[in-house]
C-alpha cells in the first residue's frame, strides 16, 4: 500500500505535473506548492481506496476476494452475495470511496485542512496505483494458497500460530495473571 501511495505521489509530481516541491507547504498553500498540493490529492486517493480494498481483501485471508466460494455453480452471482453478505462493510466501502472526491474538491477542506488541491489527470493515476495494489494482494494470496496446498495443517484455525507455543493474550487475561485464593473458614 505503501509504494502504491509513493508511486501515485512521484507519478503526479515528476510525470504529471512539473516537480516542483515549493516552499513551506505543509503550512498553507502558496504558487509554489501547487504540484506537491495535487501529488498529495493523488496519494490521498490512492491510500484511502487502497485501505478499503484492504478491507474486503481480508475478508478471508487465503481465497481471492473474486472466488470466497470456489465450488459454486454460479460464481459471479455468489460474488455479488458475497461483497453483500456483510451489508455494513459493504455501505462502509462505498461511502469510502466516494468520501474521496469531496476531500479532494470541497475548498476549505482540501486546501486548509487536507493540504490537497483539486486534480485532473491524477485521478487516473490513483485508479492505476490502486488496481496495482489490488492485483499485488490477490498474486499474495495465490502465493499462500499454492504454498499451503503442500502443506497440511493440523488443526486449520491454528495453523498461522502453529509455533507460537503461548497464547499472544495471556498477559491480558485477569483468569491466568491474578491467581486468587479464597479460605473459607467453617464455624462450628
Amino acid at each position: 500500500m505503501a509504494g502504491s501511495c509513493m508511486a501515485a505521489f512521484t507519478g503526479s509530481l515528476y510525470g504529471i505535473n512539473k516537480g516542483g516541491l515549493g516552499n513551506n507547504c505543509d503550512r498553507s498553500y502558496n504558487d509554489s506548492c501547487h504540484d506537491v498540493f495535487r501529488s498529495r490529492s493523488a496519494a490521498f486517493a490512492t491510500m484511502t481506496w487502497c485501505a478499503l480494498i484492504l478491507a474486503w481483501e481480508v475478508v478471508d485471508m487465503r481465497r481471492s476476494f473474486f472466488r470466497m466460494h470456489p465450488d459454486t455453480d454460479s460464481p459471479v452471482a455468489e460474488f455479488f452475495k458475497s461483497i453483500w453478505g456483510n451489508k455494513f462493510l459493504f455501505w462502509s466501502i462505498i461511502f469510502g470511496f466516494v468520501s474521496a472526491f469531496p476531500v479532494v474538491y470541497i475548498p476549505v477542506i482540501n486546501d486548509k485542512v487536507f493540504l490537497h488541491k483539486p486534480i485532473g489527470a491524477e485521478w487516473g493515476l490513483a485508479i492505476a496505483f490502486t488496481v496495482a495494489f489490488w492485483i499485488g494482494a490477490e498474486l499474495y494470496k495465490c502465493g499462500k494458497r499454492c504454498y499451503f496446498k503442500t502443506q497440511r495443517a493440523h488443526n486449520p484455525e491454528s495453523d498461522l500460530e502453529r509455533n507460537n507455543k503461548r497464547d499472544p493474550f495471556e498477559a491480558y487475561s485477569t483468569c491466568t495473571t491474578i491467581q486468587t485464593e479464597v479460605n473459607i473458614g467453617i464455624k462450628q
